[in-house]
């Protein structure tokens, strides 16, 4: 018992040296990182990140028709 509370002042200690933790995923960022990964897309789709590789939730997608009236 004590050696948890020890443990949770040196993270505490930490936090306010400024030295940041690392920034644990969630579940969706997970799943997600690993369905865009496995993603299979057609020559007429395409998929952005705005934001980069690092934030995953937030992306566009684009889709083209290849053909018809909108072309």
């Amino acid at each position: 018992m004590i050696k948890l509370f020890k443990v949770k002042g040196k993270q505490m200690a930490e936090n306010t040296h400024g030295t940041a933790g690392v920034k644990k995923q969630s579940a969706g960022e997970l799943r997600l990182h690993k369905d865009i990964g496995d993603l299979n897309l057609h020559k007429t789709c395409s998929i952005a990140f705005p934001n980069g590789k690092d934030d995953l939730m937030n992306f566009e997608v684009t889709i083209r028709p290849d053909d018809g009236y909108y072309v």
